[in-house]
């Protein structure tokens, strides 16, 4: 089983109750902390806060050296500042985008989260922020504002010109689906309508696929089909960090829910989870795609946003997923995509000194191994 289980009373409430007692804990150990503070180099309990600030050190030296951002004052850009935006566009994605957005239909798809917890110098955060002090400028804004109502549709305008630029750097990809034969085709017909209208597309092969869709009895349950939150029972621990300080400081925990999006995931103390850090699902070998249930699917129209690809994995796929049942291993079958694309290239198309061609040269056509020696010159399409 790879859920643990937590037991709490009032869980809307926990993430209050949380850091009331790392508070309390602090400062039973250590007096003189603060009651609204928190110890350097804790992780982000309170998002923005000085603790936080720290980390966006390096990403704002980077920002600092963008072209774009050079006549960026001190007071708007810094860690501090940073930190301070970075969870401003975070609350108002949620508030806006997320399950609880006001309205029946979301403006543009949530941003995944994993953006957001980015601190590297040229990774998709910086891209992001850079899209967005671009958009200010263009606006003649002196701040960002994220309460003020007017400026909601230039908000929504700003998130999705970041979204935009993550797509071209190639930070933000859109899941690629291919139904397995044991999705019925009444369902194959109601997840390609949710494919479709959250941003993914449908493919033919499993091979061009990001994911390959399956029908699985443990997670495709009836209940399933309802549209109600899951219940917030089981997580599992990402990562845990000891905070380099004296004795009392707790150790904590990132812990994530099942079921739901990773924009949920929090941090808590270690010692109210039940669980240590579990190693990584991987992808089946051999094909780059997530093999994965229907509800994989069905979520992201629950929350606008698509979730983790291991609550919903098909761990038995080789036994479960027909495409993998009629006796096609994935290195098997990845060979034979390779084969199926060299085919149609020569099927279809000659090109050689007949064809009128005169510079000789080789083209892949799938792996290292599928080598063409063609000419250059004008292409004969065959009958």
């Amino acid at each position: 089983d790879r859920k643990h289980r937590i037991d709490t009373a009032a869980l809307p409430a926990f993430s209050i109750l949380m850091r009331s007692s790392v508070q309390i804990s602090l400062q039973n150990n250590n007096p003189s902390v603060p009651s609204n503070a928190l110890p350097h180099g804790c992780p982000p309990i309170d998002p923005g806060g000085p603790a936080d600030a720290v980390s966006y050190t390096a990403l704002d030296m980077a920002l600092r050296s963008h072209p774009a951002l050079a006549r960026e004052g001190s007071s708007t850009l810094n860690p501090t500042a940073l930190a301070k935006l970075v969870e401003g566009l975070r609350k108002f994605s949620r508030e806006n985008l997320g399950r609880e957005a006001k309205g029946s239909r979301w403006p543009m798809m949530c941003l995944p989260d994993s953006i957001w917890r980015d601190r590297s110098r040229t990774g998709p955060l910086f891209i992001a922020l850079v899209a967005a002090f671009k958009h200010r400028q263009s606006q003649k804004w002196r701040n960002f504002d994220f309460e003020m109502a007017k400026r909601h549709d230039e908000n929504i305008a700003m998130l999705k010109r970041m979204e935009k630029d993550l797509i071209a750097a190639g930070h933000l990809i859109r899941p690629r689906i291919y139904f397995d034969e044991s999705v019925s085709k009444d369902q194959i017909s109601t997840l390609t309508q949710i494919v479709t209208r959250f941003e993914g597309s449908i493919v033919q092969t499993p091979l061009q696929a990001t994911h390959i869709v399956a029908h699985d009895d443990e997670i495709d349950t009836p209940d399933t089909l309802e549209d109600k939150d899951p219940e917030r029972m089981y997580l599992r621990t990402l990562t845990l960090h000891q905070p380099k300080q004296p004795a009392g400081y707790p150790q904590m925990a990132l812990v994530h829910w099942w079921f739901w999006p990773p924009s949920y995931d929090e941090w808590m103390p270690s010692a109210n989870v039940d669980g240590d850090v579990e190693e990584e699902v991987k992808k089946p070998t051999g094909i780059n795609a997530w093999c994965v249930a229907c509800r994989f699917v069905r979520d992201v129209a629950k929350f606008n946003e698509w979730g983790s690809e291991v609550d919903y994995a098909i761990l038995e796929y080789e036994k479960k997923v027909q495409c993998f049942q009629k006796g096609l291993s994935t290195t098997a079958l990845a060979q034979g995509g390779n084969a199926l694309l060299e085919g149609a290239v020569s099927a279809r198309y000659v090109f050689g000194s007949a064809s009128g061609g005169l510079c000789e040269r080789e083209i892949g056509t799938g792996t290292r191994s599928h080598k063409k020696r063609v000419y250059d010159g004008f292409l004969k399409i065959m009958p």
